[in-house]
């Protein structure tokens, strides 16, 4: 969805913002998009110095790394661990709405992350930022505040810093704009290898971008405080 995978669709870590390292994790075993827009790879946003971004997949618990199963290049991503959370100084993290709540992936993940809560809150002053995406078969519409505000609360229960899509005019043309991040509303199609892509509206690409700039420049800040 709104994340920049290793096939570089538009979307999050447009600014390769932040001081050390922007992490933008995802799980989604079908990550080829398109978008409707003619924008560039990375549009003009102010760029935010000092990153560090690389892109991680949440591996799967339960089909792991079944061929076949994911689309082409999804693999090609280096898996997120524990230790890769710990070594960011912000984490973007999204996947596909199911049925209004997390997927059981991704909420498998957060799972993984419990010891660094009980062990004194290890992720605490980190930055975290979510999307999702919603629609599709057994999906249902809607439901992606509720979704994305349980990712909000996982980065609080942990000490993290949340942030959202910051106030634009961009929230006035997107579908389903709301601050919490980003969420893909396109409905899905099947291209001719068996792939379902999604469209990506210009004004959910714009609001990728704000995020991720948004979040970029936040931790930047932080980060320099601290120095």
């Amino acid at each position: 969805m709104c994340v920049r995978c290793v096939r570089d669709p538009p979307g999050l870590a447009p600014d390769r913002g932040c001081e050390g390292y922007h992490l933008p994790l995802m799980f989604d075993r079908k990550i080829n998009t398109q978008t409707d827009s003619q924008l560039p790879p990375f549009p003009t946003h102010t760029q935010v110095e000092g990153a560090e971004v690389t892109v991680y997949r949440i591996r799967d618990p339960v089909l792991g790394d079944a061929p076949g199963t994911f689309d082409e290049g999804v693999l090609d991503a280096p898996i997120a661990t524990p230790e890769v959370i710990m070594q960011s100084d912000c984490v973007i993290i999204g996947g596909p709405g199911r049925q209004g709540r997390m997927s059981a992936e991704v909420s498998y993940f957060f799972d993984s992350l419990t010891e660094f809560q009980t062990n004194g809150c290890l992720l605490k002053g980190k930055v975290g930022s979510a999307f999702t995406s919603v629609g599709g078969v057994g999906r249902g519409y809607g439901g992606h505040e509720a979704i994305l505000q349980s990712f909000h609360g996982f980065f609080l229960q942990h000490g993290m810093i949340p942030v959202g899509v910051p106030p634009s005019s961009a929230m006035e043309e997107a579908h389903m704009a709301n601050p919490f991040g980003v969420c893909m509303a396109g409905k899905p199609s099947m291209d001719k290898a068996g792939s379902r892509l999604r469209s990506l509206s210009e004004s959910e690409v714009k609001l990728a971008y704000s995020q991720g700039e948004w979040a970029s420049i936040i931790t930047k800040q932080l980060h320099d405080d601290g120095d």
